[in-house]
């Protein structure tokens, strides 16, 4: 008993790495320096300009990972935490601190607010350190409502803006006159 601490209604936990968790229900384990949180859960690292909101939670401490479970929407913010640079919707997610990697998946949204693209795939991982973003499987990339991008494991280089892929790719430019019709000889 001694070593789990549960507390539900309204609940904040501050950690004095400038995080900040918010949720319905806490369980805090002392041993495995682990804390399960459901229900509106928000995780917010001011440091490492992240926001994370899902139906579940799992915080390791130790390890600085968290694991995020149905629903899951994560905001990568810019310096100062001001602007929204990315929103990527999926199902679950993995979220390693130290590394400063994140993976999502199933039905993953990635909006890119700077650049101004959608990428739809089954798994991203976004690495911060080398502001990379690899889309794992069918992916499919609507980029400034121009064009639309279908291939398979697409990378994408936020310092070139730069998309690549070794795989077969089809690529279809939008008329400019019209913006629903695909694009044919001529416009």
């Amino acid at each position: 008993k001694g070593n789990l601490i549960i507390a539900s209604g309204n609940v904040d936990i501050n950690d004095i790495n400038s995080i900040s968790i918010k949720g319905d229900e806490a369980k805090y384990s002392k041993i495995n320096e682990t804390i399960k949180i459901t229900g509106n859960v928000i995780f917010f690292d001011k440091n490492k300009n992240f926001k994370a909101t899902s139906d579940e939670i799992i915080f390791d401490r130790n390890k600085n990972i968290a694991k995020t479970f149905g629903n899951t929407k994560v905001f990568v913010f810019g310096e100062n935490n001001s602007n929204i640079n990315f929103e990527i919707k999926g199902d679950n997610s993995l979220i390693d601190q130290n590394n400063k990697t994140l993976e999502i998946d199933k039905n993953v949204i990635l909006i890119d607010h700077l650049n101004d693209f959608e990428l739809y795939s089954e798994k991203i991982v976004y690495n911060k350190n080398d502001e990379t973003v690899e889309s794992v499987s069918k992916t499919k990339i609507n980029y400034k409502d121009e064009f639309l991008i279908k291939s398979n494991d697409i990378s994408y280089n936020k310092n070139s803006n730069g998309f690549y892929t070794k795989k077969k790719t089809l690529i279809r430019a939008r008329c400019h006159r019209n913006l629903d019709r695909t694009c044919q000889a001529g416009c």
